[in-house]
């Protein structure tokens, strides 16, 4: 049925060239148009002018035409400037016409084809120009079609040859479509010079213009775009044998062939894919045809049969056409092989391509496709490729090596595709010595958000441009700043999100490559030997944990297993857990479901190679409903430097299960104790004991228990030393505990106490108590300590005291019985005290003490002792007195004059005249004891102290003498002595003449008669006045009165009198 439906065929095509003949004969001619270049319409000259200017100035030049509207009816061209009509009669050698302003101008091709009469020279032919530029004009096809070669006697025989085609390993035979053209004498081929024909936006021009392609054999350049034309036929072009330059682009072609004109003899419908038959239009141009530009039509595929058969182009141009494949024999048996150097196919439908037949290819553009994957095959095997653009398409994967043999590859483009990896094999380019040398790939705006992981070319490149390469041989290609701002994922270590960032912001250890499950992924050499099989590692393929995560980069150094929930679905029985590959980084958090790691120990983790446990860094623990830590449960990884244990329910850790001794663990630095149950940790952990190099420790948030326990005692000041040296517990400030029991009590109890009431601070928060209290409660509990020694000593004072208490009354009650020999002996120990008395008292006379007065205040006092010195000395006249105080005194620097210091206020009131004492209940609180011995000794000196103590009242004159009653005799007479002094005390601090009235009581230092207390004084007591007349003062003798009970104060008003006869007896 195919061999009859052709031979129709072929006799339709025959009938067809029987009646060309006729239809040219029958197509009208007007001689008159044939002499012009541009057909006018009717009434055209009424408002349009058809003007042109020469525009080299000169006949011989370009001519510019233009039709225009009229400023005025009567207009006509501007000076320099002719009428259109007139252009047949010059010499033209460029002419552009436009015919913007006016479309249905008509531009007469065909009298741009013959010579005409000069109209200025006599006798002189005119030949066309050879340079025709029409722009919007109207172009009468039909004048200028194939009809009209028979209207002037041109003869065309159509037929068919066959010839072989193809290779040699893969001969064919094809048939082609043949015309033979034979032109009469008087069609003058030689009146036409046009060499090039540019025709724009003609909406009438359907064919190729055949009469003028036949008359005009000298063309070199067409170009006609923007027409309805929409196939080319090989009789068209068929006398062109100097075409260089064919640009038909923005047309409406849709087969670059015609099956009917080319598949002869018949081919089975079964082998025409394989065929190797040809049909093509270029057959006269072959050797001189370079460009063709069939941009912008509607081409929808590119086969093996194809127009630029034999034809050697150097740039071929298809963009903005339907294509949807390109048959690798279009170019593998043709001349463009090893011809072609510039191949646009942009913005085409193309889904793949296989060009590695063209072996001279420079410039390859496949912009705007639907290209899904760059094969092996895809790329021209061209040591001359410089730059291949491959934007703005749908590419997703690069095979590795196709860019490996391109020796001058310059640029890859890779704009807006779909690449999600950039594997760094499938980059790799021909060597280059310097770094500015690479091959620039643009690798921008892909439609998702690429992966980063280890084998990401930008890791290589990062390798290269930080450490250089020894060799000089860089294999990578550059990135240039501009696309260094490209977003990528990386894989988070700690994290199941991927994390975003900047290629410019990456560094090498953010590239990782992911593993789940059971894909498998290759150890490096260094890692395990090829040859060998390592129980079930066969060849150092190794699997993930099912149900986790695992992540490496390029060359193992980091080595990362995920078991995070969130991060990964653990489904598998982590008792039968074992690992396949060394693990530096292990995330174990968030298993509080399971119960696997309730206690942790040695045989918790197993790996198939039991050294590629020392491998191990970090391991992360956290959150796992980790409760005990047995012994040496770490203790296999020696190379282990941080630790996750926080937010468990550990209850106490020791050293031991860190590091089963002290110097395996040597790398441990970290330790996340924090948020567990433990209320006790071994400060070895701590203080750098065991493990030497840790350095960071985290503890708050367990239960805490702070107590006057040794071995808290210990940690809490270990802790507050670690705080202020090498801050090994890095949340030491957030840590609190609850207080115990008993150091409450105590503040409590003694909060009345300044001593204590500085260190127990905050300890009424019991619940939160700041560990970091600087030391605070290690005071509390010292001060606990000391109360307790003292409480024990003051038991045992209790018990020597009533024993002494016995002893005593016995000795009383022994003297009772013997009193009148122990009274015999009483007055001869007076009588020879009397004598030691006065012969001191001659010794201590005025002119013998060196100081005029001792000043003596309590400690509080001081600060007005400093006002009464100062306005002593003012007051004294010029007459320095010598002064000297306590060696308490703390304000001598406030001081405007010399003191001197003794060592207690008894040797100061030895050597000095008068003793002022500034007086108010804290001196008799604090200093009444020391009062006393400087009363008595006053008195075993022989001085009076009625006139020796001068006392400067601070406070009101009511003064409490409230005292224990356990006092020896010898205070009891010092008391009686101070209660008399005071009743004579008349000297108030800040009265008037206060200043004066002491310095006169200084300066009075007349040595006293010696006064002997005796018990059995008489005291005067003042009288009363009534009613006017005075009553006699009662005279008795009696004992001197007993001293108050605890609760009753002795009250003495210094504002009675009272007067004392003092039985005194002078000694020689």
């Amino acid at each position: 049925m195919q061999a009859p439906t052709e031979s129709l065929i072929l006799l339709l095509a025959c009938t067809l060239t029987a009646l060309l003949p006729a239809a040219a004969a029958a197509q009208p001619q007007l001689d008159d148009d044939l002499n012009k270049y541009i057909i006018l319409p009717k009434n055209f000259s009424l408002t349009h002018e058809c003007c042109c200017e020469n525009m080299m100035n000169s006949p011989r030049f370009d001519y510019f035409c233009q039709v225009s509207e009229k400023p005025y009816p009567n207009a006509s061209c501007m000076t320099g400037w002719v009428d259109c009509s007139d252009l047949p009669g010059r010499i033209v050698y460029s002419l552009t016409i436009n015919c913007t302003s006016y479309p249905s101008v008509t531009v007469n091709l065909r009298a741009l084809t013959v010579a005409h009469n000069s109209s200025s020279i006599e006798n002189e032919i005119s030949y066309p120009p050879q340079l025709v530029h029409l722009v919007n004009c109207n172009v009468n096809g039909f004048e200028v079609g194939i009809l009209e070669l028979p209207a002037e006697n041109v003869s065309l025989d159509y037929g068919m040859e066959v010839a072989p085609f193809g290779s040699p390993d893969r001969p064919g035979v094809g048939g082609y479509y043949t015309v033979n053209v034979t032109y009469p004498r008087e069609f003058r081929q030689a009146d036409c010079w046009m060499v090039e024909l540019n025709i724009e936006n003609a909406s009438t021009l359907w064919y190729l213009p055949s009469y003028l392609c036949h008359k005009c054999n000298s063309l070199k350049n067409i170009f006609i775009s923007n027409s309805p034309i929409e196939w080319i036929s090989i009789r068209d072009v068929l006398s062109l044998h100097n075409l260089n330059r064919v640009n038909l682009s923005h047309n409406r072609i849709r087969s670059l062939y015609h099956g009917w004109m080319c598949w002869y003899p018949p081919v089975p419908e079964n082998q025409k894919n394989t065929s190797n038959r040809h049909c093509y239009w270029f057959r006269a141009a072959r050797a001189s045809l370079k460009v063709l530009d069939l941009s912008f039509n509607e081409i929808n595929m590119i086969g093996e049969i194809q127009p630029w058969h034999q034809v050697a182009l150097s740039y071929l141009i298809l963009r903005g056409n339907r294509i949807m494949s390109v048959n690798p024999d279009a170019f593998a048996y043709s001349p463009l092989a090893t011809s072609l150097l510039n191949l646009y196919l942009d913005e085409n439908l193309l889904s793949y391509f296989h060009l590695e037949c063209l072996t001279r290819l420079e410039v390859l553009s496949l912009e705007g496709c639907r290209i899904a994957n760059i094969e092996q095959e895809s790329l021209p095997k061209s040591k001359s490729l410089r730059e291949i653009n491959l934007d703005s398409n749908r590419i997703f994967a690069i095979a590795p090596g196709v860019f490996e043999q391109l020796e001058k590859l310059e640029f890859v483009r890779l704009h807006h595709n779909r690449l999600m990896h950039f594997y760094a094999n499938s980059f790799k380019t021909p060597p280059r010595s310097t770094l500015a040398s690479r091959v620039i790939i643009h690798i921008a705006n892909q439609s998702d958000i690429p992966i980063c992981d280890c084998s990401h070319v930008y890791k290589k490149i990062l390798q290269d441009e930080e450490f250089g390469n020894p060799q000089k041989s860089y294999v990578y290609p550059r990135i240039l700043p501009e696309d260094m701002s490209t977003e990528c994922q990386f894989f988070s270590r700690f994290s199941s999100t991927r994390v975003v960032k900047k290629l410019s912001e990456s560094n090498q250890s953010e590239f990782l490559c992911e593993f789940q499950d059971n894909q498998k992924h290759k150890l490096p050499w260094n890692y395990c030997n090829e040859n060998v099989t390592i129980m079930g590692r066969e060849k150092c393929f190794v699997k993930c944990i099912y149900g986790c995560r695992c992540y490496h980069d390029d060359g193992w150094d980091i080595s990362d297993l995920d078991c995070t929930p969130g991060n990964s679905t653990v489904t598998t029985d982590l008792v039968k857990m074992r690992f396949e590959f060394p693990i530096k980084y292990m995330f174990m958090a968030g298993l509080k479901d399971s119960e696997f790691f309730r206690h942790v120990s040695k045989g918790s983790f197993k790996w198939l190679n039991e050294s590629d446990s020392n491998e191990l860094l970090f391991l992360q623990l956290n959150n796992s409903n980790v409760k005990y830590v047995e012994k040496d449960a770490f203790a296999n990884f020696e190379n282990i430097v941080v630790i996750y244990l926080h937010d468990n329910n550990i209850t106490s850790i020791n050293p031991s299960p860190f590091i089963g001794n002290c110097f395996l663990n040597k790398n441990l630095n970290q330790i996340t104790l924090h948020n567990n149950r433990m209320n006790y940790i071994d400060p070895a952990i701590i203080n750098g004991t065991c493990p030497v190099g840790l350095s960071g420790v985290s503890l708050s948030g367990n239960p805490w228990h702070c107590s006057c326990h040794g071995k808290w005692i210990e940690l809490h000041k270990t802790l507050i030393q670690d705080s202020r040296k090498t801050q090994t517990v890095s949340d030491f400030r957030n840590m609190y505990c609850t207080i115990d029991a008993s150091i409450v009590g105590a503040c409590t109890e003694n909060r009345e106490n300044l001593q204590w009431s500085d260190v127990c601070q905050n300890a009424n928060d019991t619940a939160n108590y700041p560990v970091a209290d600087e030391g605070r409660l290690v005071k509390v509990c010292e001060l606990i300590a000391d109360s307790a020694v003292q409480q024990r000593r003051q038991i045992v004072r209790m018990i020597l005291t009533s024993v002494f208490g016995l002893a005593l009354l016995g000795v009383a009650m022994l003297a009772v019985r013997r009193r009148h020999r122990l009274l015999a002996v009483v007055r001869v120990l007076i009588l020879l005290k009397y004598q030691s008395s006065r012969r001191l008292q001659q010794q201590a006379s005025r002119d013998s003490l060196p100081y005029d007065a001792m000043l003596w205040a309590s400690d509080r006092d001081q600060d007005c002792l400093v006002d009464v010195l100062n306005c002593v000395r003012s007051a004294s006249g010029g007459d320095e007195l010598e002064l000297c105080v306590p060696e308490s005194f703390l304000y001598s620097d406030l001081c405007s004059c010399p003191l001197t210091y003794f060592d207690c206020p008894a040797e100061g009131a030895k050597f000095s005249g008068k003793v002022v004492v500034a007086l108010s209940e804290r001196f008799l609180d604090t200093q009444y004891l020391a009062l006393c011995q400087v009363i008595r000794e006053l008195d075993s000196l022989g001085r009076n102290p009625f006139k020796d103590i001068v006392f400067l009242r601070l406070s009101s004159r009511r003064v409490s003498l409230q005292r224990q009653r356990q006092l020896g005799p010898e205070d009891v007479e010092a008391f009686h002595t101070l209660q008399r002094i005071l009743a004579e005390s008349d000297i108030e601090y800040k009265s008037v003449d206060w200043e004066y009235r002491l310095i006169e009581r200084i300066r009075n230092r007349d040595p006293a008669a010696v006064l002997l207390l005796d018990r059995t004084a008489e005291l005067e007591l003042p009288t009363a006045a009534a009613g006017g007349s005075e009553r006699p003062a009662a005279t008795a003798t009696a004992e001197l009165p007993d001293l108050p009970d605890d609760e009753q104060a002795l009250i003495v008003d210094v504002e009675q009198p009272v007067t004392s006869k003092y039985n005194c007896q002078s000694f020689l």
